[in-house]
């Protein structure tokens, strides 16, 4: 149980790394789902690739990792997706979108009604929700 959805940034900096770190990854291989364009992550035993960036990215998306290019936003959208938490999700009710700071968001029926949202809609967001969203609002 963890974080649920490998993708990959075009970058790596000392910021994004940090970041990782706030949302719950730690300096294992073993448990990175996510990866800059200097380390490449993947299978159950996994391997640092330290080819040229492009081999790298290639290898990535060929083991299904979502390209995220430069856009941290949605990088970490979809890096912080757990299947144990809702901490750091985002949930949307279709119109409206809010990132949860607590660890059960959906529990709290009154908290959407308060800030507007439909609670019979709202639910933690997509993948395919993310990218529509974080693309459409650059």
């Amino acid at each position: 149980m963890g974080f649920t959805t490998e993708c990959l940034i075009r970058k790596n900096t000392r910021k994004i790394r940090r970041k990782l770190s706030l949302i719950g990854y730690e300096n294992d291989t073993r448990k990175m789902r996510c990866i800059t364009t200097l380390e490449c992550y993947y299978g159950k035993r996994p391997r640092t690739v330290t080819y040229r960036s492009d081999q790298m990215i290639e290898c990535a998306l060929k083991q299904g990792f979502i390209d995220c290019g430069d856009n941290e936003d949605l990088f970490f959208a979809i890096a912080a997706l757990r299947d144990d938490t809702d901490i750091f999700q985002w949930f949307t009710d279709g119109e409206k979108w809010v990132i949860s700071d607590i660890h059960h968001l959906l529990e709290l029926k009154e908290y959407f009604e308060e800030i507007g949202f439909d609670y019979s809609k709202t639910h933690k967001a997509t993948v395919g929700e993310l990218i529509s969203h974080f693309n459409n609002n650059l």
